[in-house]
């Protein structure tokens, strides 16, 4: 659900992260808005030949915390949604 000044703006489905790197719960504000953002896994310690290691370009990243959660698109993902 997004928000704007307490009023709802819009509802959509998401998929979130998984249970071994859970998404956080809570209210948060876009920190930063990126046309193209890369995604790497070195960043949160996980070598890229590792089975969770990853390098993905995406699109219209939203930070929405300075650890590294984003709000993204992510079409490589559409067919997965849904599935645990």
């Amino acid at each position: 659900t997004v928000s704007i000044d307490g009023e709802v703006a819009r509802q959509m489905p998401a998929s979130m992260g998984k249970s071994k790197f859970p998404t956080p719960i809570g209210q948060f504000t876009a920190l930063e808005k990126q046309r193209n953002v890369t995604f790497d896994s070195r960043t949160i310690g996980i070598p890229l030949d590792d089975e969770e290691g990853y390098l993905i370009k995406g699109e219209y990243g939203v930070r929405v915390t300075w650890g590294g959660v984003y709000v993204h698109s992510a079409p490589w993902s559409v067919g997965s949604q849904g599935y645990a």
